[in-house]
Parts: C-alpha cells; sequence; structure tokens
C-alpha cells in the first residue's frame, strides 16, 4: 500500500486557492500564497526561538 506524504506528516496545511478563477498565469497564485505561507511561519519561529534577522544572517549560507 502506497502512503501519500499527508499520511506520513505531523501536520498537513491546506493552501486554498482557486487558480481557475485567477488572472495570473498557471501556478503563480499557489506559488505566491506558498511564499506567504512560509514567511509567516518563519516569523513565528523567529519568535519563538528569539531571533533576529541579524543573528540568522550569521548562519545563512550564500551560494551566489
Amino acid at each position: 500500500m502506497a502512503l501519500s506524504l499527508a499520511k506520513l506528516a505531523d501536520c498537513v496545511i491546506t493552501i486554498p486557492c482557486e487558480m481557475r478563477t485567477s488572472k495570473q498565469p498557471m501556478g503563480s497564485l499557489f506559488e505566491q500564497s506558498s511564499l506567504l505561507l512560509t514567511d509567516c511561519l518563519v516569523l513565528c519561529l523567529m519568535a519563538q526561538q528569539a531571533e533576529t534577522s541579524q543573528s540568522m544572517t550569521v548562519r545563512h549560507a550564500d551560494l551566489e
């Protein structure tokens, strides 16, 4: 029996976005919604861990 990622996950977040009625091309609305959600999650984690942008920059790898 094949397991889906949702069944293996501790938490599942559904991003509701109606792409059929959006004027944006293809998956742009979903991508933007995903980025906003990720930014919100990072900000919440930063607050819980007492992190700042400056303290995280020290551990940030710049691959450019």
